[in-house]
């Protein structure tokens, strides 16, 4: 059942309800002394609409607001005892009603037209009150049943009034209504479920505020409808307000009456109610802690403060598995030497195969009488126990026990949670660093390719990891001599970015005062003793060209073999040579080979490490120096930056199905003859 005009918002209601009540006060100012029954009539409809649309904004303004019980009672205990001071100082003030009504000046009635609406917005605030708590905590919703209840108060009211005008005909009409309406009235309000959830204070509280809340609406009763003020005031003002506001005192005695009576019997059961509550919401502020970071300190903190409260114990202190023994980390109402001595005495030397909760009854220790543990585990390996202790000689009973089970449980996903966040932040910390050592790496090698007319270089890098181990430079030198190098460092990541990173620095110091790339690589072996580990070494090739003859020396330290592209022919490099930093006596320096040779016009020089020639498919087919030839044939008289496109566009083809596991360099350098 929907009550009229309910879709209307909160301001359209109370625009109605002014408009209204404005001219209902001016059509009472204009008919006071009219007695004409269309006049009555308008005049009752003037009140219940007006009512009824004070009471439908009333509604809407509670509703907007968080509704809290003991508030509401306080606001409907100062408008009942405001109405009882009114009606007192109108009685004292007046000794004859009818004689006074009769005689009353335009100004005394402007007054006590005033009183009337008074009394309206007070009525209608108490019911809308009542209908707010009604609606508190209901699972399901009941408005039909206040609705039904509202229409057979205006049927009360309007069989009031139809029975005054017809001379107490429908007597009988308006007696059944209003046993009906008393009828509903008590049926709504049994709906106190919302007493359930309040705390053993709030109830005590409740239990007063209801027998002055009782005692105010009974004195309304008493003071206000046998008084000649009701009757030949408010009744001349609408003959349907006193029976409005018998109803409502009416419903406000029964109402805090079954409050009393159901505040009275959970009374018994409020302590138990509020420890549950009170385990909830430690449970959700640990769960709170699960979701945010924290540190292990802050944990522990939390831990033992909470346990208190959800274990029903005066006493907690957390013990810590460490390598060898446990150790006390956090204690409440306890001391550490106090909460270790314990430890020992209750806990057996086989801890470790302990996997549920053990209550021990002890000798008093600093007050403690019963004390008892839990395991704490994640994923079975266990981290540590749990301790409560009581100060009473009575143990935990089983709605004890399962609350500490489940708040154990809660707190190994909170430590696990605490160890994932830790590692996560490391993880994040060492992310950054890798990633300004993957920035401080690009700037190392060359980014751009060197400018010079007689030659044009193109160059590919692909570090497998954030850094990686391979190293190329090019350097112009006096008299048009131009040095190149590419080199591989033994492993991958932060270790070979470091070494690559020293040789760098070595290359750039000699390449100015080594007279050939076989003296420089000799010298670079010499400097590199006792800088590297031994468990490391480097592989290296590098040349020396002279850009107007074309003449060039090449020189390989186990490297990659060099290929040379001379217009659709692919020849391979491969002088003797011994890695860098793996011997340091004559014999590295009797290894090297270097090569001397002719560069033709337009022919192409390719250096690359074995991560290009070792990159495989889905099957570990590794990609192989032929199919790398394969690549650069495709289009032989392309420039060499088309030339490190094909290239890299071919191994990618070939690795798409198949992770990068090792850093991919080349470098391609083209001798143009000078015209």
């Amino acid at each position: 059942m929907k009550i009229p005009f309910r879709s209307l918002p909160a301001n359209k209601r109370l625009e109605h309800a002014v408009v209204l009540s404005i001219v209902f006060f001016l059509f009472r100012i204009v008919f006071q002394f009219t007695d004409k029954t269309g006049i009555l009539i308008a005049n009752e409809v003037l009140f219940v609409l007006t009512a009824y649309f004070w009471l439908l904004y009333f509604i809407a303004a509670l509703s907007e607001k968080r509704i809290k019980p003991m508030s509401i009672a306080f606001n409907t205990g100062i408008i009942i005892a405001f109405n009882i001071f009114v009606v007192a100082i109108a009685n004292a003030a007046v000794d004859d009603w009818t004689r006074f009504t009769a005689s009353a000046s335009l100004i005394i009635n402007i007054i006590f037209t005033l009183v009337s609406f008074i009394f309206i917005l007070s009525a209608s605030f108490v019911l809308a009150s009542f209908r707010a708590l009604f609606l508190l905590q209901q699972k399901k919703d009941p408005r039909n049943y206040f609705n039904v209840m509202l229409f057979f108060f205006m049927l009360s009211m309007f069989a009031l009034t139809m029975n005054s005008f017809s001379g107490d005909v429908f007597s009988f009409v308006e007696t059944a209504f209003f046993i009906v309406t008393i009828i509903l009235i008590s049926i709504n309000s049994l709906r106190v479920a919302w007493i359930a959830f309040l705390n053993k204070k709030e109830k005590i509280t409740l239990l007063f505020f209801s027998i002055l809340l009782l005692s105010l609406f009974t004195a309304i009763l008493i003071v206000s409808m046998d008084s000649d003020f009701t009757m030949n005031l408010l009744g001349r003002f609408a003959k349907s307000l006193p029976s409005y506001l018998l109803l409502v005192n009416l419903y406000g005695v029964i109402y805090f009456s079954v409050i009393f009576f159901t505040t009275l019997f959970h009374l018994p059961t409020a302590e138990a109610f509020d420890r549950k509550a009170e385990e909830v919401s430690s449970l959700i502020d640990l769960s709170k802690l699960i979701t945010r970071a924290f540190d292990e300190e802050e944990l522990l903190k939390t831990v033992t403060s909470l346990s208190v409260k959800v274990c029903n114990s005066d006493i907690s202190w957390l013990a810590v598995k460490t390598v060898d023994d446990l150790e006390i980390r956090s204690v409440n109402g306890i001391g550490f030497k106090e909460a270790d001595r314990i430890t020992g005495m209750i806990l057996p030397d086989d801890y470790k195969s302990i996997d549920d909760f053990t209550e021990v009854a002890i000798e008093q220790v600093n007050q403690i009488n019963t004390a008892a543990f839990v395991p704490i585990k994640i994923h079975g390996a266990l981290i540590g126990f749990l301790f409560i202790a009581k100060k009473e000689k009575f143990g935990f009973d089983d709605d004890d026990i399962q609350s500490i089970k489940a708040f154990a449980d809660y707190v190994a996903v909170a430590f696990e949670n605490a160890e994932l966040i830790k590692k996560s932040i490391e993880k994040e910390r060492l992310q950054k660093e890798l990633d300004v050592a993957r920035e401080v790496q690009y700037k190392i090698v060359p980014s751009e390719s060197p400018k010079h007319k007689n030659i044009d270089v193109a160059f590919g890098f692909l570090p497998a990891f954030e850094v990686g181990g391979d190293y190329y430079d090019f350097f112009l030198l006096p008299n048009d001599k131009f040095f190149f190098i590419i080199a591989d460092v033994s492993g991958k990541g932060i270790s070979a970015a470091f070494i690559m990173a020293e040789l760098r620095g070595i290359i750039s110091s000699l390449v100015s005062v080594a007279e050939t790339p076989k003296d420089l690589l000799i010298k670079t072996n010499n400097i590199l003793k006792g800088r590297i580990d031994k468990k490391s070494f480097i592989t290296a090739s590098c040349g020396l060209l002279d850009m107007k003859s074309g003449k060039m020396k090449f020189v390989r330290a186990g490297h990659m073999p060099m290929l040379k592209l001379s217009g659709n022919e692919i020849t391979e490099y491969a002088p003797g040579g011994l890695g860098l930093a793996i011997n340091y006596t004559g014999i590295f320096d009797e290894s090297i080979e270097e090569l001397d040779f002719q560069l033709n016009n337009n022919d192409i020089v390719i250096l690359f490490t074995d991560g290009v020639t070792e990159a495989h498919d889905e099957n570990l087919n590794l990609l192989g120096t032929e199919k790398l030839k394969e690549f650069i044939l495709v289009n032989p008289g392309a420039s060499v930056a088309e030339l490190s496109s094909s290239i890299m566009k071919g191994i990618s083809e070939y690795t798409r199905l198949s992770s990068q596991y090792d850093d991919i360099t080349y470098v391609l350098i083209k001798w143009k003859k000078s015209i």
